[in-house]
């Protein structure tokens, strides 16, 4: 292997990065930056002097929440959740269950007592609208 020889004519120079340039560049950028900082650290204080005038800031006072009349105040989670209403409604909608047992009224699902109705249009107890069960029915 025959290492080339340089042109006579060209003179070689060493691969080096020009420190003072690179250093300006870089001094430059620092510049920018702390000047952009500047800039948004002063939008946000006319921000907050237009938000607040007087430059008092009363919940820094707050402290950690505390229990008031008894309750212990959970402002974003709710625990031991009731029911709610409809839940509940749905509940007694789609499940058997007694109404008064002493009576002997009992509830059945919506749809067990559609199709129990449906199945006999007889069972419409005249004018009420209201479902009769026959006597042989209740045994």
């Amino acid at each position: 292997m025959n290492p080339e020889k340089p042109h006579p004519e060209f003179e070689e120079e060493p691969d080096l990065l020009p420190v003072g340039t690179v250093l300006k560049v870089i001094g430059g950028a620092v510049v920018v930056a702390i000047a952009l900082c500047l800039i948004v650290w002063a939008g946000v204080a006319i921000g907050i002097a237009k938000l607040r005038p007087s430059h008092q800031f009363p919940e820094e006072k707050l402290g950690a929440p505390h229990r008031v009349a008894g309750i212990h105040q959970e402002p974003f989670e709710v625990k031991d959740e009731k029911p709610s209403l409809a839940a509940r409604q749905l509940e007694s909608l789609t499940q058997f269950g007694w109404v008064d047992q002493k009576k002997g009224l009992v509830r059945i699902p919506i749809e067990s007592a559609i199709d129990w109705v449906a199945s006999d249009p007889k069972r419409i107890d005249g004018p009420t609208g209201r479902p009769a069960l026959r006597k042989e029915e209740t045994r």
